[in-house]
């Protein structure tokens, strides 16, 4: 039996509704129904859905809801409406969140009607498409609104068109060379960028994310970065293209293989030239700075929190009086910690009471 044939009996207390696994695509007259008979609705989550111009129909009954996720495993869409939080009027949907993990050709065209029906409105935004081929219209969707952007495994076009982008990150740059995340222009009001993934290269191509970080230098904008680093390949080019991003204020980096500490050094000197304005620094990874690069670091006048590993500096006098005599530091986030460096830190509280000092690998609390 449908919802259609329900009795029109009014639910006006129920806010959540849920309807998986029907027998057959769930059809406009059985929204309206919806709508006619729980108008109190805060989420309605249909599965199977593959119909775009009921999604009108849902927002005129519920005008409150302003925000849309879309899933898509396996034959069909599980569509999801809800009211992220109490919106503002005439506001339309300010929030979607795309998941398709199991794409078709003719998948592109629900999308592309649900984009450009909303586009105008959005202003935080995911997308986890895993695609080679893009449908060309896709790229000509422009969001004046979207601040926030999270892109996995493809999207690479949205930036050039959303000129009010202040919040990007990138969650799996693809091991596939065919597709491509990495924007191929700089937002030009960007003010953070997270990357999760650095990606593979052809001997001589620069890699996508070098070559964007130097596009977003020329823009003076940036100032919160965070990147994680998988693989040493261009290590040194990349790093490079960080010290050219001058307006920074925060960087985390989180490096999984045993960074050369002459990479490491080079790096960390560059950094009082190159960023002269950060406040916060996080370097998770297995070795810790060396002294000399610590003393490099205290020409960084603006540096008040720094995270970085001890790991093997145990017995180093010179590396924890480096840190004792570096005045402008006001919390450190440290790891990983034994007995021999509890003493140390002990030794290190007393001679710098003023300093906080956090046992701690989350360096994302800097």
């Amino acid at each position: 039996m449908g919802i259609t044939s329900l009795p029109m009996t009014t639910w006006s207390k129920l806010t959540t509704l849920m309807i998986s696994n029907a027998r057959e695509m769930i059809t406009r007259d059985e929204v309206n129904a919806i709508g006619k008979r729980f108008p109190s609705l805060t989420k309605l989550q249909l599965y199977p859905w593959q119909d775009p111009e009921s999604t009108r129909m849902v927002f005129d009954c519920y005008p409150w809801m302003n925000s849309i996720d879309i899933v898509k495993i396996s034959s069909a869409f599980n569509i999801a409406y809800y009211q992220h939080k109490p919106r503002r009027t005439g506001n339309g949907v300010t929030n979607i969140d795309i998941r398709v993990y199991s794409m078709k050709d003719d998948d592109w065209k629900y999308l592309i009607h649900i984009l450009r029906e909303h586009s105008l409105t959005l202003e935080w935004m995911y997308v986890y498409v895993v695609v080679v081929n893009v449908h060309e219209e896709v790229h000509n969707i422009k969001y004046p609104c979207l601040k926030h952007l999270i892109l996995d495994h493809s999207g690479w076009w949205i930036p050039r068109n959303a000129p009010m982008l202040e919040d990007l990150e990138i969650q799996q740059l693809s091991y596939c060379l065919e597709v491509r995340v990495v924007p191929d222009t700089a937002s030009p009001k960007l003010k953070r960028l997270q990357v999760h993934r650095d990606c593979p290269t052809h001997t001589g191509d620069t890699p996508p994310l070098e070559r964007y970080l130097h596009q977003l230098a020329q823009h003076a904008q940036l100032q919160d970065l965070d990147v994680t680093l998988y693989s040493l390949e261009r290590i040194d080019h990349i790093l490079d293209a960080m010290l050219h991003l001058g307006s920074l204020v925060r960087l985390m980096m989180f490096v999984t293989s045993d960074w050369g500490s002459t990479s490491m050094h080079r790096f960390l000197a560059g950094l009082s030239k190159g960023c002269p304005k950060l406040s916060s620094l996080g370097i998770s990874c297995h070795n810790a700075p060396s002294a000399c690069s610590m003393n490099a670091l205290k020409q960084l006048l603006h540096l008040e929190r720094f995270g970085f590993s001890i790991e093997g500096m145990d017995s180093d006098d010179a590396f924890w009086h480096a840190i004792e005599t570096f005045p402008q530091l006001k919390s450190i986030y440290i790891f990983p910690s034994n007995e021999t460096n509890i003493r140390r830190l002990r030794y290190l509280k007393e001679k710098r009471p003023d300093l906080k000092i956090t046992i701690s690998r989350r360096l994302n609390d800097i």
